[in-house]
Order: structure tokens, then C-alpha cells, then sequence
């Protein structure tokens, strides 16, 4: 697996604090870019938690429904016929 450039990652981070929202009563502002970065990465992070975790729960899942609902061990051996 590869892991973007450090360029392509500040590039990001950098968009991201130039698009904060300035007039959102539900969202903070953050006008320190040092500050921003932490918050930042601790989102991106709780971000990627989230996705990985949800992607092991389909995988689980698919293999629960796999196994009940395709059970290959009853299934004639189309091999052995010939």
C-alpha cells in the first residue's frame, strides 16, 4: 500500500483550512493554522478509524451470509462424474 507524498497531504490540509466554514454557528473556525492541523489529523484519523471499522463489519458480514447461504460442502462434485 502506498502512502501519498507529503506534498499531496499538505496540499489537503491547506484546502481544508482554506475552506472552512466563516458564518457556521455549528462549526468552529480556526484562525491558528497550527492549531487547525491538529484538529485536522485527529478528524482525519477518527475518519479512517471509522471507515476501517465499517469495512470490517461488511466483510464479516459477507462472509457470514456466504457461508449460510452457500454452503459448497452438499453440492454435488461435477469432477468425480466424468
Amino acid at each position: 500500500m502506498t502512502t501519498p507524498s507529503r506534498k499531496f497531504s499538505l496540499l489537503l490540509a491547506i484546502w481544508d483550512y482554506l475552506n472552512q466554514p466563516l458564518f457556521d454557528r455549528d462549526a468552529r473556525f480556526e484562525w491558528n493554522p497550527l492549531m487547525f492541523t491538529v484538529s485536522y489529523r485527529s478528524k482525519l484519523l477518527e475518519r479512517c478509524w471509522t471507515r476501517d471499522y465499517v469495512i470490517e463489519k461488511n466483510r464479516q458480514q459477507l462472509e457470514l451470509y456466504w457461508r449460510n447461504n452457500f454452503n459448497y460442502g452438499s453440492m454435488p462434485d461435477t469432477a468425480s462424474s466424468e
